[in-house]
């Protein structure tokens, strides 16, 4: 995992470019907004910004995480994202999608957020290209090839299931491409996931309005065991007017779109918190655990403290 920062700055062009070249960075925009991506384990980024702020230039910086890919292989379970959008919902205007696809009496009556999808999603064109998984813009939801859902039917990965697309112009199911629906909800996150009020936007009691994730979601080993291999988070989040649930995968599909070389998606680890027990009292147990015939776990006593 490394962190990768991204500089805004305003500079004359002229200035940029001897700067920039002698700090090593080959790709200079020519215009006065300069915007540099480098790895803030590396010395030219120290140095990019000591120049900076010496010569009294204001910046902005935001910076992301780049999870290798042993990161990923490792991970067991995983935020699934769209790379790679195809469209958008029909109708645009003044959310018009929504009446057509979602039971409005779901919502929030405060915020508007929160419907919950109960008919087709409508489309115009979609634009796939080479992709075999897309996501429609607004929505955190995807869109798959027919060669794709034929792929996952065979897999037996469980928690979705596909929905047909509907041809807004026409009136009548798009050709080749479904809806892959997640309806499975996952537990809440680990209480140490750092879900904060955005910026700018009035936040609402719901918590389905108003909220970002700033670092990686966590949760807690139990829940392992009892969710589904696709998976929406309990929580909704996103900075502006629209929030979404994230979609959670396990391991098995993260492997079977790497095998498969799937592309149109990126993945994200999520860590899995480790309950661990204090106990207080006046003599401590050392614990020994073995396995009997039967295959269950046994406790042994071992050697109290002083």
């Amino acid at each position: 995992m490394r962190y990768k920062a991204k500089i805004t700055f305003h500079l004359e062009p002229t200035k940029v470019s001897l700067m920039l070249r002698h700090l090593g960075f080959k790709e200079i925009e020519d215009d006065t907004m300069q915007v540099v991506n480098v790895y803030t384990d590396v010395k030219e980024y120290l140095i990019l910004l000591d120049v900076l702020q010496n010569n009294g230039i204001q910046y902005s910086e935001k910076t992301s995480v780049v999870y290798s890919k042993k990161d990923l292989d490792e991970a067991e379970l995983l935020v699934m994202a769209p790379y790679h959008y195809c469209g958008y919902p029909q109708p645009e205007e003044d959310n018009g999608y929504k009446e057509f696809s979602y039971d409005m009496d779901s919502v929030c009556p405060t915020c508007s957020q929160g419907a919950v999808q109960n008919n087709y999603l409508r489309v115009k064109k979609l634009k796939m290209e080479k992709y075999q998984i897309s996501a429609l813009h607004w929505l955190y939801e995807f869109v798959v090839t027919e060669e794709l859902k034929k792929l996952l039917e065979k897999s037996n990965l469980s928690g979705f299931e596909f929905w047909p697309l509907i041809d807004y112009k026409r009136g009548i199911e798009y050709e080749g491409f479904f809806q892959l629906k997640v309806n499975e909800i996952m537990p809440p996150m680990n209480s140490e996931t750092l879900i904060v009020p955005a910026k700018h936007v009035n936040s609402c009691e719901c918590r389905k309005r108003g909220y970002i994730l700033e670092g990686q979601i966590k949760y807690d080993r139990k829940v392992i065991d009892s969710i589904k291999d696709f998976n929406k988070t309990e929580e909704w989040l996103g900075g502006g007017k629209t929030t979404w649930q994230k979609i959670i995968v396990t391991k098995k599909v993260y492997e079977l779109f790497v095998k498969e070389k799937i592309k149109g998606i990126q993945f994200y680890p999520i860590i899995i918190m480790t309950k661990i027990i204090h106990l207080n009292c006046d003599y401590l147990f050392t614990l020994f655990i073995e396995r009997n015939d039967k295959d269950r776990l046994i406790f042994k006593e071992g050697v109290h403290c002083q």
